[in-house]
């Protein structure tokens, strides 16, 4: 075993409470940040809308909140050197992020172990940071498209549609990306002929998904998803916090919804992301346990 992943193991119970701090800090900076970018109009009709006040402006104005994020973030114009930069860079977060989430379950997977142990690991990173550049950038113009189409059709069944439809999409995506490349080096070497395309096309669907790669592939890609699922169910859980007033009144001094609305969001964010990487656990516990 790697010198990396002994360290993994011994020290994996500091790593994960480490781990489950960042998620829920990380969330709330970011969310808080993204606070920092709303104008005045848009921070009052969020703040409304959390507080269940009545009227469609409050839910345009919620709606409407996350595509102009990404706009301010990344550029109003898709294809622009400034938003593929921004969005290499973000790539390049999100990759980050997943690789500690690998490393610290590596010893989960025996194919993890077998990558560590072979000494592939460096490799890998290498080629999936390179190559994750091109399906990421087309993941958060799926996930831009899919928060511009909700602030169209603000409707609550549209928009769990739409979160739906976003994942299927990216997950299809890259699937796709890591399919192509798989099937071209299965293919490598031989005649384009009939049985070997047939050989390479179920070589290809049987072990692509089992791959190391396919799993970073497919957390990194979905990284900007993340981040609209958090807004709408943290925004949600808010207004529901709001009509039960005897926990609402506990949570005001917490959440500032009438100062920080996005804050708010972002505070409820950390702890459901914190939730869901505990459970994480838990599972993956449980897994090797029972």
């Amino acid at each position: 075993m790697s010198d990396l992943s002994t360290a993994v193991t011994q020290y994996a119970p500091i790593l994960k409470g480490a781990t489950f701090v960042g998620i829920v800090g990380g969330v709330e900076r970011g969310f808080n940040w993204f606070d920092g970018l709303l104008n005045d109009n848009a921070r009052s009709g969020l703040s409304n809308w959390l507080k269940n006040v009545p009227g469609d402006e409050q839910i345009d104005a919620w709606i409407r909140v996350f595509p102009n994020l990404i706009d301010r973030v990344f550029g109003p114009k898709a294809i622009s050197w400034r938003f593929i930069l921004r969005s290499c860079v973000a790539s390049f977060v999100a990759f980050t992020t997943v690789l500690i989430f690998f490393l610290i379950f590596v010893r989960l997977s025996p194919e993890a172990e077998q990558t560590f142990q072979a000494g592939y690991l460096p490799g890998i990173v290498a080629m999936i940071l390179i190559i994750n550049f091109i399906p990421d950038y087309f993941s958060l113009l799926i996930s831009r498209w899919i928060v511009r189409t909700m602030a169209k059709y603000p409707r609550f069944t549209h928009i769990a549609f739409l979160l739906v439809l976003d994942v299927i999409l990216i997950l299809s995506l890259v699937l796709s990306a890591l399919f192509a490349v798989g099937f071209y080096f299965n293919l490598s070497g031989n005649a384009f002929t009939l049985p070997n395309l047939s050989h390479a096309l179920s070589e290809t669907v049987s072990d692509i998904i089992h791959t190391v790669a396919f799993r970073i592939f497919m957390l990194t890609s979905l990284f900007t998803s993340v981040w609209v699922w958090l807004y709408v169910l943290s925004s949600v859980a808010i207004r529901i916090l709001h009509k039960l007033r005897f926990i609402w009144v506990r949570s005001v001094p917490f959440l500032n919804v009438d100062r920080k609305p996005m804050q708010a969001v972002g505070r409820i964010a950390g702890l459901l992301a914190g939730l869901l990487y505990g459970a994480g656990l838990a599972g993956v516990w449980l897994y090797r346990h029972l």
